[in-house]
């Protein structure tokens, strides 16, 4: 989902479509609990989302943001709850409510795609922050991630979220309507392939906590890049590991047009394994492992932009908000692949 830090001024104050201020979209009771936590803040209404209300929260000579979860994203604050515990360098200093789905997250600078930054500039940030999140995402055990909330897409549970895509879809004529016979016909024979790689994902790595849209919008920096944190938890699953690398390296892909096996990709993704390097276990198979981990994390993007709109959209463009039938279809090629 969206950040909304580095907003500029013009997109913080509007109407939304309905012609409503803005004010009148947010949670008053959740805008009272910030007021009750910074007592002399200035609280102003930002935007309204089907997964998220956010409001800018200036306290002192401090900027906050508040967030209300909505849909199916309202475990992000147990899951940060669960987190602070870790105090670990990537996360945002963070309040949360202890029974509502309500943030105050301090401000932790800009995005990082708000930077005019080469290629190289880019990979050589991911090269510092992949084996750091890597130590982020088994510093909880997955027993205490399912018990806040955490969806769990485990390997062994995704022949059972390929069958519920395939029942929604029936059951959704519109979104049908937006794949080819072909695709659809695809996508119906690959239940078979969908087991064997789950089966495959299973027998590797344990599962961990997987943020499931790290990307530069979702990486906040200063002004020099140094202080780097992660932010927007929302779409987080319980998962294997490398299927962070759909989104992560997929979107750096798209945005500088490399082609999947770019030498620079390869380099950013073997950085990212060293940090799973164990006994008895090869790069080999860690390569392998992420090739699989990438094609089936298809699957965890539909879901993750079904829990925050509540149906299934038409690809506008893969890192958008509403692209979850893009993922529909990025499954389908990924299939048609079968590599190994």
């Amino acid at each position: 989902m969206i950040s909304v830090a580095g907003m500029s001024g013009n997109q913080r104050i509007g109407l939304d479509a309905a012609g409503r201020a803005q004010s009148d979209l947010v949670d008053s009771s959740a805008i009272d609990w910030a007021q009750g936590i910074l007592p002399d803040a200035s609280i102003t209404p930002v935007r309204d989302r089907p997964w998220s209300d956010i409001a800018e929260v200036r306290a002192g000579d401090r900027l906050w943001w508040l967030k209300i979860n909505k849909a199916q994203t309202v475990y992000e604050a147990a899951l940060l709850r669960l987190l602070g515990g870790v105090r670990h360098r990537l996360l945002p200093e963070t309040i949360v409510h202890d029974r509502q789905p309500w943030l105050l997250i301090a401000d932790a600078g800009h995005r990082l795609d708000h930077f005019d930054l080469t290629g190289e500039q880019r990979f050589a940030i991911w090269a510092r922050l992949l084996p750091e999140y890597a130590e982020l995402q088994r510093s909880v055990g997955v027993d205490q991630l399912l018990a806040v909330g955490v969806p769990d897409f485990r390997p062994a549970t995704l022949p059972g979220w390929y069958d519920r895509l395939i029942a929604m879809l029936d059951a959704d004529p519109a979104a049908r309507a937006h794949l080819g016979a072909d695709e659809l016909r695809s996508l119906r024979k690959i239940g078979p392939w969908v087991e064997e790689l789950s089966a495959e994902l299973a027998a590797g790595l344990p599962a961990t906590l997987q943020h499931d849209d790290l990307h530069e919008g979702n990486v906040l920096t200063d002004d020099d890049q140094q202080r780097l944190t992660v932010i927007d938890w929302g779409d987080s699953v319980v998962g294997h590991p490398f299927s962070t690398l759909t989104v992560t390296l997929g979107r750096l892909q798209r945005q500088l047009r490399l082609a999947p096996d770019d030498p620079a990709l390869a380099r950013l993704r073997d950085g990212y394994l060293e940090a799973w390097q164990c006994d008895g276990v090869t790069r080999r198979q860690l390569r392998r492992q992420a090739e699989v981990a990438w094609m089936l994390g298809a699957l965890n993007r539909v879901y993750a932009n079904y829990r925050g709109l509540g149906r299934l959209e038409p690809a506008l463009s893969p890192d958008q908000p509403a692209d979850g039938l893009f993922w529909v279809q990025e499954l389908i090629r990924a299939s048609l692949i079968r590599t190994g």
